[in-house]
C-alpha cells in the first residue's frame, strides 16, 4: 500500500510539473500570438509533392500561424 501511495504521489508530482510547463508555454504563446509551424521535406522543389504542398502552405491564416519550410534538397 505504501509503495502504491508513493508511486501515485510521484505521478501527481509529474502531472503538476507538466501542467506548470504547459501554462508557461501558453503564456509565451499569448505573447507571440502566432503558432509557429515548420515543415521539413526533401520534396519542396520541382517535385509532384512540392507542387501539392504549395497549396497546403498557402492555406494557413498568416495572422494566426508563422509557417517555415525547411527544404532538405540542396
Amino acid at each position: 500500500m505504501t509503495r502504491l501511495m508513493l508511486s501515485m504521489g510521484k505521478q501527481c508530482e509529474l502531472l503538476v510539473r507538466l501542467k506548470d510547463g504547459l501554462n508557461r508555454a501558453n503564456k509565451r504563446r499569448e505573447r507571440t500570438s502566432r503558432l509557429r509551424v515548420g515543415y521539413v521535406t526533401s520534396d519542396a522543389g520541382n517535385h509532384p509533392i512540392g507542387h501539392l504542398l504549395q497549396g497546403v502552405f498557402g492555406m494557413h491564416d498568416r495572422s494566426r500561424f508563422e509557417v517555415t519550410v525547411y527544404a532538405l534538397n540542396g
